[in-house]
């Protein structure tokens, strides 16, 4: 009995690692790469391919091509762009946010805030103004991406989950029932993951925080 339970409780704690990351990422946008062999673009799966048979992430997508990575200075150089031009996207996004009423029957739009604070300043209304898109929103957009290219977080992940029987797509429902899946990387592929991983880190994780990003360190700019 007391075996049975301790089976179960294991069992939930997987699937709601599971649910934890589909959850928190739930809304981040994916990472469109472009193959640098064959030049065909697609969301970039993260460091494993759960919907392949979880094999390494920087296989591309196109049956029979050589792959992300053949020049790996060249290539992770191009990848680095990548990202770089996605997150300052999201960035611009952040700074050209507006607040929005959050009554169906308002919805008043501002580039700014009155002097009531975040009350809407309509008159007549009075409810809550919110951010159309968030400090929070895009950290946690650049956690994401930081997450595809993290070797230790994904790891963690599937060995988290191993022992079910119950594999989720990151980020996505999808179930595969497969737990014999092998999640292999070689040293290069590790090495490439890092570097890109560190990459993110250093130049957007730390130099943001949850609630103000400063537009001196991100763009150069007072």
């Amino acid at each position: 009995m007391y075996a049975d339970n301790n089976d179960q409780e294991e069992e939930d704690l997987r699937l709601q690692a599971l649910t934890d990351v589909e959850e928190r990422y739930k809304s981040c946008s994916p990472l469109i790469i472009q193959c640098p062999s064959c030049h065909s673009s697609y969301q970039f799966p993260g460091v494993f391919n759960i919907h392949n048979s979880a094999k390494c992430g920087l296989l591309c997508a196109t049956d029979g091509c050589q792959g992300l990575i053949r020049i790996p200075d060249q290539d992770i150089a191009i990848i680095k762009n990548t990202v770089h031009l996605a997150i300052d996207q999201f960035i611009s996004q952040y700074y050209d946010r507006e607040w929005v009423c959050n009554d169906p029957t308002c919805l008043f739009k501002t580039r700014s805030l009155s002097l009531q604070g975040n009350f809407c300043p309509k008159i007549g209304c009075g409810s809550i103004m919110r951010e159309s898109y968030s400090a929070e929103q895009l950290l946690n957009q650049i956690r994401y991406f930081k997450f595809l290219f993290d070797c230790d977080a994904a790891k963690d992940y599937i060995k988290r989950i191993r022992k079910s029987f119950v594999y989720l797509l990151f980020f996505k429902n999808f179930l595969i029932y497969n737990p014999d899946l092998k999640c292999d990387l070689t040293d290069k592929q590790i090495d490439t993951f890092k570097k890109i991983d560190t990459f993110i880190s250093d130049n957007f994780l730390k130099k943001c925080n949850y609630f103000y990003i400063s537009s001196k360190i991100l763009f150069g700019t007072s």
